[in-house]
């Protein structure tokens, strides 16, 4: 039986079929209702492919010595007056994306006023621990070399920024400072220093008779989990708990004495999110240090802020709402609440921030020390699909776009979270605000000593 048969409509008390005629009407309606949404997602396919290929603009170059900037311009006109810009990556071994990158720092830092560089990488140790290093070459290289993760400082890729830029311009008017947005305080000078340094705050500010804080064992045990994490291990739950009530009274101590945005508040915080750590609490905790960073440690400072693609997208809570529920959990390593759509909620930030994903049309992949394996070819319906063969590297605004389409809902395929696309079109539009394309990706090699 037909199931529209079987729909009943209400008519005073009794309940009565619907006519042939109406039926026929539904069904009608019902095959245009499918046809105005294919025509509609074929007709938002075509104008961002169309928008795609009439305004891909050319770079020229990736080489970190490569000199001239002219073809960096619609980038920096694209960003605009933002304080903020994040910039991608794919994955943690991508040679080229990092090469790229640092063209981009360096075109941001000489000619539009960004001061301050923020890794994903340990926030305590790029603070503190930057703050107090004497600025020479040898320090500086052998402080990054220990504080930024290997996946960046081992990368011969990043060798040109990190031992030798950012070393260079302390020989300058204008030094470009280091800081980290990343909560795991598991890198060198947090293990030799953070929980050293919490001892001397904590024997300074002396808990008040019957304050729950044990100085010790809270110190001692933060030595502890700090060596065992960094060894892939953990503290047993008993351990664990009293370790994290001896924190939040800590916490509660700090902010009162010092205040909520005091360095030492952010930091036991970081420390509690690490200890319960999740992906969306990870990125929640980095979207408060960066905020931190922009409001307190350099508040007349623009950031560039570099991270992975999965890190700085925007608008990934909307994403999973898209996706049914089986969808979304198969999602849920690589797409959650992160730190950009954490971040741009407040819409001050929202309005000072530009961030740009990286992606790339073939080649070799994979992280120092992992085997290496076969970017995902460009499939119909993509990004990479609609651009030239004949571009190496290429820079596409959404920005621009997006103001007008300002009610379009755009959804197509894009390498956004690593390399390879995911089984549903989404608004990659909305989710970066520009995109570097880069047609060949091959592996990071190791810096040969």
């Amino acid at each position: 039986m037909n199931r529209l048969h079987c729909i009943l409509v209400k008519s005073g008390k009794s309940m009565r079929p619907l006519s042939k005629a109406v039926i026929k009407k539904l069904k009608y309606l019902a095959v245009l209702s499918v046809c105005i949404l294919m025509f509609s997602d074929s007709f938002s396919q075509t104008t961002i492919k169309v928008y795609v290929k009439e305004n891909i603009h050319d770079i020229k170059s990736i080489d970190t010595s490569y000199s001239e900037s002219r073809d960096l311009e619609p980038i920096g006109d694209a960003i605009g007056d933002a304080r903020v810009v994040m910039l991608g990556e794919q994955d943690h071994g991508d040679a080229p994306t990092f090469m790229a990158k640092t063209r981009i720092i360096k075109y941001l830092h000489e000619e539009k006023g960004f001061n301050v560089l923020a890794f994903e990488s340990d926030f305590y140790s790029l603070y503190k621990g930057w703050r107090q290093l004497p600025k020479n070459k040898a320090d500086i290289v052998n402080f990054l070399k220990n504080n930024i993760y290997p996946v960046w400082t081992n990368c011969e890729a990043c060798s040109n920024l990190l031992y030798s830029y950012i070393p260079d311009t302390y020989h300058s008017s204008n030094p470009l400072t280091i800081a980290g947005i990343d909560n795991t305080i598991l890198l060198s000078f947090s293990m030799h220093h953070f929980a050293t340094d919490l001892d001397s705050l904590l024997k300074v500010m002396e808990p008040e008779e019957g304050n729950i804080i044990d100085r010790q064992f809270t110190v001692s045990t933060i030595d502890s989990f700090l060596i065992l994490k960094r060894n892939g291990e953990d503290l047993k739950k008993s351990k664990k708990r009293q370790l994290l009530a001896n924190l939040k009274a800590i916490d509660s101590l700090l902010s009162v004495n010092y205040g909520i945005h005091n360095f030492w508040v952010m930091n036991i915080n970081n420390l509690i999110s690490l200890i319960n750590l999740t992906y969306k609490g990870r990125d929640k905790q980095m979207a408060e240090n960066l905020e931190w960073l922009l409001e307190y440690a350099y508040p007349r400072q623009k950031i560039i802020v570099w991270a992975h693609n999965d890190h700085i997208m925007k608008y990934t809570d909307l994403m999973l709402n898209q996706l049914s529920s089986r969808n979304a959990r198969k999602a849920a390593n690589f797409m959650y609440k992160n730190m950009g759509t954490d971040f741009t909620e407040d819409n001050d930030w929202l309005k000072q921030t530009y961030i740009l994903g990286f992606t790339s049309a073939r080649g070799s992949i994979g992280r120092l020390g992992t085997t290496t394996g076969e970017s995902q070819k460009p499939i119909k319906g993509s990004l990479e699909s609609w651009i030239d063969d004949t571009c190496r590297y290429g820079f596409i605004d959404f920005k621009s776009f997006n103001k007008s389409h300002p009610l379009d809902d755009i959804r197509f395929q894009l390498k956004g979270f690593g390399h390879f696309y995911y089984p549903k079109k989404l608004n990659w539009n909305m989710a970066f605000d520009g995109i570097f394309y880069i047609r060949d990706m091959y592996q990071c090699q190791a810096i040969q000593n």
